[in-house]
């Protein structure tokens, strides 16, 4: 039996509601509890490692951040809208690198993205069959990275729905 899984952060609520805010048109916005700075898609993982990658997440050694979403951007191959940063804080890029060298050392099949192809967002919608006229970003949002968070995908009628496994917090240790 597997479980689609994911790392991410959830933003603080105040941040969240200030993003569901954001002008999306008449695409089907994600339920503002699902909104989440995605670090690495792990897919299909077989549930009896999910304690292990869990376990991974404890004292990373990458410091919590700040990242500054304030662009919007239309996905059209995912179908989605997006809130990105202009700029990506170097912290965030090394959680991302940390994360991604731990899930390697659980999962040996798995394959991160090089550093260069990471581009941290939110995703605002789902199932948009077309970019709306003008996909423009409301006020900018500050996210404050401070825990990862396994999270696994649960399938609903209306659309995915996700779930905590473990959340552990940044300690920014050296």
């Amino acid at each position: 039996m597997t479980a689609r899984a994911f790392c991410a952060c959830w933003p603080a609520a105040p941040a969240a509601e200030a993003l569901q805010r954001w002008p999306v048109g008449s695409a089907r916005r994600a339920d503002v509890r699902d909104l989440h700075l995605t670090l690495h898609f792990l897919g299909d993982v077989p549930v009896p490692v999910l304690p292990t990658l869990g376990a991974a997440l404890r004292d990373l050694h990458s410091a919590p951040c700040v990242i500054r979403l304030c662009r919007a951007e239309f996905w059209p191959v995912a179908g989605v809208i997006v809130a990105l940063p202009e700029v990506i804080p170097t912290a965030l890029s090394e959680l991302h690198a940390e994360l991604g060298g731990r899930i390697g050392a659980v999962l040996p099949d798995y394959t991160t993205a090089p550093a260069t192809a990471f581009r941290p967002h939110v995703t605002l919608t789902r199932r948009a069959q077309q970019a709306p006229p003008a996909v423009a970003p409301g006020p900018p949002v500050e996210l404050e990275i401070a825990a990862v968070t396994l999270a696994l995908t649960a399938p609903e009628p209306g659309g995915p729905r996700y779930r905590a496994f473990v959340s552990e917090p940044l300690r920014g240790w050296r």
